[in-house]
């Protein structure tokens, strides 16, 4: 039951070489004291049933809902995680500021965003130098960028994934290689006390990304006794940089094996004997190597002192048989969180995953151009998610790639995911209310060509967002039409555009019953009531209302101004609006059912220009109008 593997921590997925399993029976034998000393030698999973009888015994103890919250978390057990560190925070009882960046974080993680937004604001409150908090409520406010790109990937779950987590594959020889925690043969009995899954090893899945075939232990030579993986490879395949458990502890007093990188010859078929890098230390972590694809600088995830935070970004450069020291890749990509799993895209970009910068939970993968002043991009949805996701890899033509994600779907915890670039233009916008600029949600959109063919089609979300794929080079109208408003539209052209993606918003005249609308330019000739050729113009458009929304019923009202008998000008009036409604039902074939005409004469003047008072012509116009107002829908 407690066996999920934390991928926002594996990159500390250290373990313990000696316990005294006799400190945990000491003087206190109580399940709180217990728990606790578990979760201090990181046996989190084994933590979490102590936890919870101590909760029996106490429900609201803070320590014990702060530990079991934490052995959750680094479990990646994200909503057992969130209801423990909420009866903490709700509780009021020595609550820490450290215990609502948690909480927030576990919402962010379960994509409960209003809510993160809440208590990433009230932890800045005391702690506003921390730049975590603000990038995720920057992230927030972001959630829009991050989406617009959805259609660009089409992600489907790998065909070689196991029960257990899979992830991190790079390609090699035939196949791929990754990590997985599903077994190791003679060793599958050996499990994780942080997890409680079997120890990370290196299998090879051979075929392409359509057809995997034949998935079995890679260079079983080099297996070591604990974790083992990820791993990345020269372009000829002929070294390996793999990351793997530390052999030697600090001191006696921690027996933490931390991680560490190797590095093995291919040489006759086999895995030379793996060695250590010069920067290794028992004193914190190296892991996840890439090495670029000219060989000569090695990128790297270590918490070495003087970084920014958790888990930094190094490189090391090659010197002929050694490699230089490390070198912190600064805040151009690290933050005081966790940046880790670099690797060096087919694009030249450096991609890897952090929880620190704006992302939509948990880790998320970010792209930088090294030789450009910028910031990192976040990867957007589909390759993000509110889970984690790292461990990318793409083809040599960008076309095809995986990535490592444990967002729901999947066969296990972390699984591969494929990727496939669609390579479609992205039309996506908000749909709102004209006056209120409020989002319109549920709301249906449809994008057509010149040529009035359906392209694609949509709903809009919560907060009133759509996205759609289109094709470069083409003329499009995009249009909505949702209860409770008039049909609108926009014509748009994806002629030369060079971004991928293109925003076009609608804003939608909601619908009052009985409120007037005035139709502009509709003349009549002196004494006359047929319709003239301009007037026809401004009806035919009155048409396409009426054909765009096919619920609602109108009127048509017909005004005069006040210089004439008034008999006479309610009688005009009248015969005005009825000829116009004629025209609507014959010209536009709707139904008379839906369109009466009424004249009003001077019964209803705009201003103060009635009988007797002496206006300007102007004025008079004013008065002069047709109208429309619809009475049901």
């Amino acid at each position: 039951m407690y066996n999920r593997l934390s991928m926002k921590n594996l990159f500390l997925l250290v373990v313990i070489t000696a316990m005294i399993h006799g400190d945990l029976f000491s003087q206190d034998n109580s399940p709180f004291t217990r728990a606790q000393k578990l979760q201090r030698t990181l046996a989190y999973s084994e933590a979490i049933p102590l936890y919870l009888k101590a909760l029996d015994q106490d429900p609201n103890k803070p320590e014990a809902l702060r530990g079991i919250g934490e052995c959750f978390r680094l479990t990646n057990q994200t909503e057992q995680a969130e209801t423990y560190y909420r009866k903490l925070v709700n509780g009021g009882k020595s609550v820490e500021p450290n215990d609502k960046l948690r909480l927030a974080q576990m919402l962010m993680a379960n994509a409960n965003y209003t809510e993160a937004q809440q208590y990433f604001t009230e932890y800045s409150s005391t702690a506003s130098a921390d730049e975590r908090a603000k990038n995720q409520l920057e992230a927030i406010h972001m959630l829009d960028s991050f989406l617009k790109d959805s259609l660009r990937y089409k992600v489907t779950n790998g065909k070689f994934n196991s029960a257990n987590s899979d992830f991190s594959p790079v390609r090699f020889a035939d196949g791929f290689v990754f990590v997985s925690s599903r077994g190791r043969g003679g060793m599958k009995d050996k499990t994780h006390s942080w997890t409680g899954d079997p120890f990370l090893s290196l299998f090879y899945a051979k075929g392409s990304l359509e057809q995997i075939s034949n998935v079995s232990p890679f260079a079983e030579e080099l297996k070591s006794e604990y974790n083992d993986g990820p791993a990345c490879f020269s372009a000829k395949g002929d070294e390996m940089f793999l990351t793997r458990n530390n052999g030697k502890s600090l001191n006696r007093n921690d027996k933490t094996a931390r991680l560490k990188i190797v590095v093995s010859k291919l040489e006759n078929g086999k895995w030379s004997e793996a060695a250590d890098l010069p920067f290794n230390r028992a004193q914190y972590n190296t892991a996840h190597a890439c090495l670029s694809i000219d060989g000569k600088r090695l990128y790297f995830a270590s918490d070495m002192p003087g970084g920014s935070g958790g888990m930094d970004i190094y490189y090391s450069d090659r010197i002929e048989s050694t490699w230089s020291d490390p070198i912190n890749m600064g805040k151009q990509v690290n933050t005081s969180g966790n940046e880790a799993f670099p690797y060096i895209g087919p694009d030249g970009l450096l991609y890897f995953s952090s929880d620190g910068w704006p992302g939509l939970g948990g880790l998320d993968l970010f792209k930088i151009d090294l030789n450009a002043s910028e910031k990192p991009r976040n990867a957007g949805y589909p390759i993000n998610t509110h889970k984690d996701d790292f461990g990318v890899w793409f083809s040599a033509d960008m076309k095809y790639g995986m990535l490592s994600s444990n967002r729901k779907g999947g066969n296990g915890d972390d699984d591969i995911w494929m990727l496939e670039f669609i390579n479609k233009l992205v039309i996506y916008g908000t749909v709102a209310d004209k006056e209120t600029l409020v989002p319109i949600p549920n709301a249906p959109v449809v994008l057509k060509d010149s040529s009035g063919n359906v392209v694609a089609t949509a709903v809009t979300d919560a907060n009133g967002k759509y996205s759609l794929e289109g094709e470069f080079n083409m003329d499009y109208s995009v249009s909505s039409n949702p209860d409770g408003w008039f049909a609108g539209s926009k014509d748009f052209s994806t002629k030369g555009i060079n971004n991928d993606s293109m925003e076009v918003n609608l804003l939608l005249e909601k619908i009052i019953i009985n409120k007037p609308i005035v139709l502009e330019n509709i003349y009549y000739d002196l004494d006359k009531w047929n319709i003239r050729p301009d007037a026809a113009i401004e009806l035919d458009k009155l048409i396409n209302i009426l054909n765009d929304n096919p619920k609602i019923v109108i009127e048509l009202g017909s005004h005069t101004d006040s210089r004439a008998p008034d008999s006479y000008n309610m009688a005009l009036s009248d015969r005005r609006a009825k000829s116009a409604a004629d025209y609507i039902v014959k010209k536009g074939g709707i139904d008379s059912s839906r369109i009466t005409g009424k004249g009003y004469g001077e019964t209803m003047l705009v201003n103060q220009c009635k009988n007797k008072v002496r206006c300007s012509e102007a004025e008079h116009q004013k008065n002069r109008r047709t109208e429309f107002k619809v009475v049901s829908q």
